[in-house]
């Protein structure tokens, strides 16, 4: 189902963003390191379709690059999320997977 601007749902689970950041003193012996960037919580809210937000990056590998002067964290590979923004309240907006929402009222209905 694509939900639309305006329809009326509920929520089970959002997307949270982690503060992972690359640290060099973290790598695998291969030299390389996953971060989780977004994590799904439990919530139980509901609210309106705001938007819809294609390719968020839900977690990132990187690799130790080891120069002559310096040695850097580069980004080699990333997983992305399409998800749904989901207003709850007049200062809140959510990321929402697909198959985390349950339409309450069609945008339709409510007007």
């Amino acid at each position: 189902m694509k939900y639309e601007l305006g329809d009326y749902v509920r929520i089970n689970k959002r997307w949270k963003k982690t503060n992972n950041h690359p640290f060099k003193s973290e790598v695998d012996d291969d030299g390389y390191q996953e971060v989780i960037v977004r994590k799904k919580i439990d919530c139980n809210a509901s609210g309106f379709i705001a938007g819809f937000r294609y390719g968020l990056k839900q977690l990132a590998t990187f690799e130790l690059n080891e120069n002559d002067f310096i040695d850097e964290m580069v980004e080699i590979e990333t997983n992305s999320i399409d998800v749904y923004l989901v207003a709850t309240r007049m200062n809140c907006i959510y990321e929402v997977s697909k198959e985390d929402i349950q339409l309450i009222k069609d945008v339709s209905e409510i007007y």
